[in-house]
């Protein structure tokens, strides 16, 4: 499972834009969650607790609105009415895997990961896509060979896993079905050395690049014996508090995070660190408790802007979801800062936060600026309870 969420961590920063190439920043400062380890979550959570599939998705789904899902299975996610769409898209296929970890027998495993799929994704080839990366990362837990597993899943699913990865890269482009998605994940872990190769190989495919680096790495996870050290502390620390606390119960049950006293201890030592910088002061609202506030030192951001992604990569990773970005002293953006302010963003989408910028002379197209701070901080103030703000194109499949 943590391999799941790690694979998907990793290729979100390259999902329409991948390299096509195994040679790329593995641990990129855009990086993070999307529906991929949303919807993962949720399944390992029903699978602990015993809710159903169903109304688990629905309930952590609706925390992250904006996560990256498919126009379908939004609309199915938000409305509890909503029965099973006929999707054969791999959404089935990327939520799947703690299923492959916690049943006992391949009969269990199949039955449980067609019942996971089906709540939405009820097309043969939704259900069978699920079956496929559930059972190879059953099979790849329980020692088996990859040369058994491709077998084993040839005989179940009738995909074709015989075909070369360099051959598939060549005209592969952004591919949602789960026929034409999945054996292709399978195949970039086969081909794989170890975890991060595999994920290196699925994301160099191309297009949707998550997906494909999500299943690989759920099978890789289970086969290469887990997530090393150092992408495990990455990708742990780039998850919501409230969304690491749902996924650790299982990761701790199958030993899946080996990482997680530091991570823990990640978010009080960020927290602590909020004070004056060089560039800009980071002030928490005496009215908007839970709203920071980063007031910028002018004339141009982007003196800092490296540093500052890494900054706020670890202030948005510790929880802060209400941010107000005061740039009335900064006469210019450059790409830089555009990369910056996009970057805060896209977390801030993810964690049912609130960004409003005031005083930018330039902004890009769907960010939403505040003609000054007042006006600022009453959108903030009258965004509390109603959830997170979408302030830009929706992503995802």
């Amino acid at each position: 499972m943590l391999g799941a969420i790690a694979g998907d961590v990793v290729g979100s920063a390259y999902e329409h834009q991948a390299p096509k190439s195994k040679r790329f920043d593995f641990h990129h400062p855009f990086s993070g969650p999307t529906d991929d380890t949303v919807m993962t979550v949720a399944v390992a959570h029903a699978l602990l607790t015993g809710e159903g599939y169903a109304s688990a998705m629905r309930r952590v789904g609706n925390e992250y609105p904006t996560a990256g899902y498919g126009g379908g299975f939004l609309r199915w996610l938000l409305d509890p009415s909503r029965g099973p769409y006929q999707s054969w898209g791999n959404g089935s296929a990327m939520r799947v895997s703690p299923v492959g970890w916690r049943f006992k027998t391949e009969v269990e495993v199949l039955e449980q990961a067609a019942q996971s799929a089906a709540v939405s994704h009820n097309h043969p080839e939704g259900i069978r896509g699920a079956q496929a990366v559930a059972l190879a990362v059953f099979l790849a837990r329980t020692g088996r060979s990859k040369a058994e597993i491709a077998r084993r899943i040839a005989a179940v699913t009738g995909y074709d896993l015989t075909r070369k990865l360099a051959a598939i890269r060549k005209t592969y482009d952004f591919q949602i079905r789960c026929e034409t998605s999945v054996p292709e994940a399978l195949i970039a872990f086969l081909e794989s050395r170890n975890f991060d190769d595999a994920v290196r190989s699925a994301v160099s495919l191309g297009g949707d690049a998550d997906t494909q680096a999500c299943i690989a790495g759920a099978v890789a996870e289970a086969y290469y014996g887990g997530v090393p050290e150092a992408t495990a502390r990455f990708v742990l620390s780039r998850l919501h508090p409230w969304l690491l606390e749902l996924a650790l119960p299982f990761l701790e049950t199958y030993g899946l995070a080996k990482s997680t006293n530091q991570v823990h201890e990640r978010w009080g030592s960020v927290r602590s660190a909020v004070k004056d910088r060089q560039s800009f002061q980071l002030t928490v609202l005496p009215d908007l408790p839970d709203c920071l506030e980063a007031t910028f030192a002018g004339p141009y951001l982007s003196r800092k802007s490296e540093n500052l992604t890494a900054e706020f990569a670890a202030v948005v990773s510790a929880g802060w979801t209400r941010l107000h970005f005061d740039l009335t002293q900064v006469t210019s953006l450059s790409p830089s800062d555009l990369s910056l302010l996009t970057f805060v963003h896209k977390s801030c989408r993810m964690r049912r936060g609130l960004l409003a910028v005031t005083g930018a002379q330039e902004a890009w197209d769907g960010i939403e600026t505040f003609p000054d701070r007042q006006a600022a901080l009453v959108a903030l103030d009258q965004s509390r309870g109603k959830g997170r703000m979408d302030l830009g194109p929706e992503g995802g499949q």
